[in-house]
């Protein structure tokens, strides 16, 4: 759930809707019994709540339909889950099982795109896991994550306080 309601939400906002959908919704097959459309009036403070309300429904169902009823752990199978994406996939597979991926969103690779390591995601996950061993893929995304959010911005980075500036082709 988590990663679906993260698609460019603030943490903070994400872990107060993610605490009342375990609440109100504390399985697969109970959020898969809404209908998107009561979900969507308590979503309504989330960028994109219309769309996050109807993938979370379609997740649940895939996962009861699919799964069983538990997310499966094959990150290859979480991709095929309505509603996320290769960087929410890695971030479960990541978070739920250990399995080390490269969690690549907007952020990442917006940071990585500056820093001249590619334009795509395929080229930037390559970029990353030649840099540091798979162990420590999910911690530097994080930390990259973190530094797009308070540094590099797509708007008005502040580049003259960023921790990367000195190996930044792009810092102003």
């Amino acid at each position: 759930m988590a990663a679906i309601l993260s698609d460019g939400a603030h943490p903070v906002q994400v872990n107060r809707y993610l605490a009342w959908l375990q609440e109100h919704c504390a399985t697969p097959a109970a959020l898969g019994a809404l209908d998107h459309r009561r979900l969507e009036p308590r979503l309504r403070p989330l960028p994109m709540y219309q769309r996050k309300a109807r993938s979370l429904v379609e997740a649940a169902r895939a996962i009861v339909r699919d799964h069983g009823g538990t997310v499966p752990a094959d990150p290859e199978a979480l991709l095929r889950i309505p509603g996320l994406g290769p960087a929410g996939a890695a971030l479960v597979a990541d978070a739920a099982f250990g399995i080390p991926r490269i969690i690549a969103d907007r952020a990442v690779l917006r940071i990585a795109r500056r820093l001249g390591w590619g334009t795509d995601r395929p080229t930037v996950e390559s970029a990353i896991a030649h840099r540091w061993p798979p162990t420590a893929w999910p911690h530097r995304s994080r930390q990259l994550a973190t530094i797009a959010d308070r540094w590099c911005r797509p708007i008005r980075p502040k580049c003259p306080t960023c921790p990367l500036r000195p190996t930044c082709p792009t810092a102003t």
